[in-house]
């Protein structure tokens, strides 16, 4: 059982990562937060799309950080060591795939989220229990359903584990001032 949670992280954390480090950009000097959103502005029934903390800054940012996961787990790849934990043998994937679009679907999954927030007129960065634990799962899941022959038991991992991490990682946020809130 414990190889499979870790296996299922491991597939998982080029997702996780990029979506899950977007709020660390603003603490970042050169990065700072983006003021270009990406809905632009626009509206439907009278509320912004996906709202101003969705930026197209946010959104490279965090493609590129799942890159780099990618790109780290094709360089893993050649020790047996982490090749115990691959649900699929990254020599036949390009990080390319396996990270940055990993990433940019999770992102995507966020966005999902943001828009039914804001139809609900729940105000970014307040929490939207279930939704802000569950977006990138249930993208990622789909996502992967379709390119890796993934187990299905690591979807019920995923999903019943990525709720704790979400919330552990941000109680640590809040702790170290990168959130203003720990739920």
């Amino acid at each position: 059982m414990i190889h499979a949670i870790l296996s299922t992280l491991y597939f998982f954390a080029p997702a996780m990562l990029g979506n899950g480090l977007i709020p660390v950009r603003q603490h970042i000097p050169l990065l700072k937060k983006g003021k270009h959103a990406i809905d632009c502005g626009l509206t439907f029934r009278g509320r912004r799309i996906f709202g101003e903390n969705k930026t197209i800054e946010g959104y490279v940012f965090g493609t590129v950080i799942a890159l780099i996961a990618g790109l780290i787990q094709s360089f893993l790849h050649r020790y047996e060591f982490f090749r115990n934990y691959e649900l699929l043998d990254f020599s036949k994937y390009s990080f390319v795939l396996i990270g940055g679009v990993q990433g940019f679907v999770a992102i995507f999954g966020d966005s999902l989220k943001s828009f039914v927030k804001r139809q609900f007129d729940v105000k970014p960065g307040k929490p939207f229990l279930f939704f802000d634990q569950t977006d990138i799962v249930f993208t990622s899941i789909i996502f992967s359903a379709f390119f890796y022959p993934v187990p299905l038991s690591s979807y019920i991992i995923l999903l019943v584990g990525y709720p704790i991490i979400h919330q552990v990682f941000h109680m640590l946020a809040y702790v170290l001032k990168i959130r203003d809130s720990w739920i």
